[in-house]
């Protein structure tokens, strides 16, 4: 059997040139930088042996859903104005 060879995608080689260039670095902040990569292209990289990948835990700031009021005039106000006018009088 012969053995297949591998060719690296172009983002996995941009990844590559990125991580050459600025030293490690997540996925997140490759694509803060302007490259559009995917684990994919990371784990081919990791799979030719170009680079390792460790596991590390970061801060992220994650929007969340909260439950509030919205207020806007009830269908009755002319009439609630009527009746308090007229037992003002």
């Amino acid at each position: 059997m012969a053995n297949k060879v591998r060719v690296l995608s172009e983002k996995s080689l941009k990844a590559l040139e990125m991580i050459t260039e600025n030293g490690p670095m997540t996925a997140m902040e490759m694509k803060e930088k302007g490259l559009e990569v995917n684990s994919s292209n990371l784990t081919a990289l990791v799979n030719d042996g170009k680079v390792v990948a460790e596991k590390i835990t970061v801060t992220v700031m994650v929007p969340t859903k909260r439950v509030v009021n919205v207020y806007s005039l009830a269908e009755n106000v002319d009439e609630n104005e009527d009746e308090n006018e007229s037992e003002g009088e």
